[in-house]
């Protein structure tokens, strides 16, 4: 990425390491600046070798947090409260007493809704984080911008606005900028501060005004710290955010920080800036889902530590919020009463996403059947009646193939070619004139989008597509996908083989013994969800993935081989020998050969969001 260090050594001297800086990547070329005696000594067209360092600002900013929590006042309160701190902080009076849900500047907000929003803007137990649980499509991040706006236009606040990535950063600098009937906020009040490594593609024109985007320079620019300190709302990444003590900023200048999507950060991301900004009677807000996807950890080492938690995880794991979140206390403990569950958290329940039959087993599993279907009929209902469908009014299909999982050399990234073809001819299926039905609305392919846990895996579905003329399908990984939702959702599961499940478990890699990742990929879909995979494989995770499958064949929703023995239909259920055929006919006519054109350079930086750390 832009701003990389790096060390260029040549064949023919191997002692001398030139140092070089990443400026910019341009498609698929990245470009260096290197030490002027580089260029005196090597000679056009000679291979060099190229070593990437780790860029250890990001690592620096995150120990500076955590060391600012010696400096905290109560910061154990603050950031990790037993029920004695929550009594404490009741003792201090409510910054907002009088303000009521009749003011709310968004009047589409139901009960739970509106119950955070006062919860948050009143302050009666600010000294303590509050929670906003959000399951899928229950409208955590409209939640929290609505509080953000009572907080700075009604209690005169000023607010810090933090998500772990740039995405789910602009995802909330466009809430704040208002939308009809809901008051937003201006240029004069809102700072949307951006990493000077970011490149401008990634940013909506329109929203550049918003920025710390320099026109003559054509870069994002640190900001003089007056200019900074104007802004009622600063809107940042988790990651430019814990830099902000180092720029100036004093603690005690945010009454509130809001974190948003903070099941996805890393611990001592989310601690940074919260430790590092807040005083004694400053509040830390954070938003998210502890059941869905969590921090991206690849050291083993890390994970045994318990980095792979993030804060929310260990919020949620803690008496005070775990009780509140199920209603009621451990076996021998005092329940906490109704007050003081609204004090630290509320859980959004109405699921504004996809059609109940696609909420029923998330709801299941991971949500103890308390998610109320409340998706408008005009997108919960756009798929009913797919000519594709085993069953008519059952939006869900499970394509069972037995493919081949393959790779190439030691990659840890798989493909499937079976499984492409399978995508790929589901994806034009769908988008047939008539596939929905006589009288209903065309499917476009913006509509749909495919997971696959694998790179290999969407290179591959991606380039079919491009060679379709269906690029503007979305194809990524579970981790592209988090916070995102499409009308239609294909999973292809890639894993043919139980020989290699311990290899993925090793790498962070697939779809099993993963259950977040699994509840992450299941709830994207609004309309129609379908999976391609083997289910001799994806049997193995009984818990969910047999679930799935289990669901599937009691719905009447499966097709392709036969289920296994034990995973329920009596070992059968919707074998489809004529689709199979057909399938296996569509391999043998397509070459899968290996993808001549990469992805774009806007889809590979879309594909790195998750994580940035800038």
């Amino acid at each position: 990425m832009k701003g990389d260090l790096v060390d260029v050594i040549l064949p023919n001297a191997p002692k001398q390491v030139y140092k070089g800086e990443v400026m910019c990547i341009a498609d698929e070329n990245v470009h260096l600046a290197l030490d002027p005696s580089f260029h005196r000594v090597h000679t056009v067209g000679a291979n060099v070798e190229v070593r990437f360092n780790l860029r250890r600002s990001a690592l620096r900013g995150f120990h500076h947090g955590l060391d600012c929590t010696s400096a905290l006042p109560g910061a154990m309160g603050l950031l990790f409260p037993e029920p004695a701190d929550l009594l404490r902080a009741r003792l201090h009076p409510p910054r907002l007493p009088l303000w009521m849900p009749a003011d709310l500047f968004n009047k589409a907000l139901n009960n739970e809704q509106a119950t955070a929003v006062a919860a948050i803007v009143k302050g009666e137990a600010r000294h303590v984080p509050y929670v906003v649980f959000g399951p899928p499509g229950t409208g955590k991040t409209t939640t929290l911008v609505e509080a953000i706006l009572q907080c700075v236009k009604a209690a005169q606040l000023r607010v810090l606005v933090c998500a772990p990535t740039n995405t789910a950063a602009d995802v909330l600098l466009v809430g704040l900028l208002g939308q009809p009937g809901v008051a937003g906020l201006t240029q004069l009040e809102l700072l949307r501060l951006v990493a000077y490594s970011r490149d401008m593609r990634e940013c909506e024109p329109s929203q550049l005004k918003y920025t710390n985007w320099n026109p003559p320079s054509s870069e994002f620019k640190e900001l003089p710290l007056a200019e900074m300190l104007k802004k009622r709302v600063l809107v940042a990444t988790l990651c430019t955010a814990g830099k902000l003590a180092s720029l100036g900023v004093p603690r005690g200048h945010f009454d509130l920080i809001v974190v948003d999507e903070a099941g996805q950060s890393i611990e001592p991301e989310t601690i940074a800036p919260a430790a590092a900004l807040l005083n004694a009677d400053g509040q830390l807000v954070l938003g998210g889902d502890p059941h869905q996807l969590g921090p991206i950890i690849h050291s083993s080492l890390a994970k045994e530590h318990g980095l792979a938690a993030s804060m929310l995880d260990r919020l949620m794991a803690r008496p005070l919020y775990r009780d509140a979140a199920k209603g009621s206390g451990p076996s021998g403990n005092t329940p906490l009463n109704s007050i003081n569950k609204r004090l630290v958290l509320t859980k959004l329940v109405h699921s504004y996403r996809c059609h109940e039959v696609l909420l029923e087993l998330p709801n299941q599993l991971f949500y103890n059947n308390e998610l109320l279907p409340r998706a408008s009929n005009a997108v919960a209902n756009a798929c009913l009646r797919w000519e594709g469908l085993p069953v008519p009014g059952v939006p869900l299909l499970f394509r069972g193939i037995v493919g081949k999982d393959m790779r190439e050399g030691n990659s840890p990234s798989w493909f499937n070619p079976d499984e492409v073809v399978a995508v790929v001819k589901l994806v034009q299926e769908l988008l047939q004139p008539r596939a929905m039905g006589s009288g209903a609305q065309r499917l476009e392919p913006k509509h749909i989008g495919v997971i696959t846990p694998y790179n290999r895996q969407v290179q591959r579905i991606r380039n079919r597509l491009e060679k379709a003329r269906l690029s503007d399908v979305k194809v990524g990984s579970t981790e592209l996908f988090q916070g995102q939702e499409r009308r239609v959702i294909i999973l292809s599961t890639v894993r043919s083989s139980d020989n290699f499940v311990g290899f993925d478990r090793q790498h962070n890699l697939g779809f099993l013994d993963n259950p977040k990742r699994f509840n992450t990929a299941i709830t994207r879909a609004q309309a129609l969800l379908i999976v391609v995979g083997n289910p001799h494989v994806l049997m193995l995770d009984h818990e969910h993935w047999g679930a799935l499958i289990r669901l599937c064949v009691a719905k009447g929703a499966y097709a392709g081989v036969a289920i296994p023995v034990g995973g329920g239909g009596g070992g059968g259920g919707g074998h489809d020998d004529d689709a199979t055929e057909s399938l296996l006919r569509d391999i043998e006519q397509l070459t899968l050969d290996e993808p001549t054109d990469g992805p774009s350079y806007a889809m590979q930086q879309e594909h790195m969001a998750f994580p940035s750390h800038e």
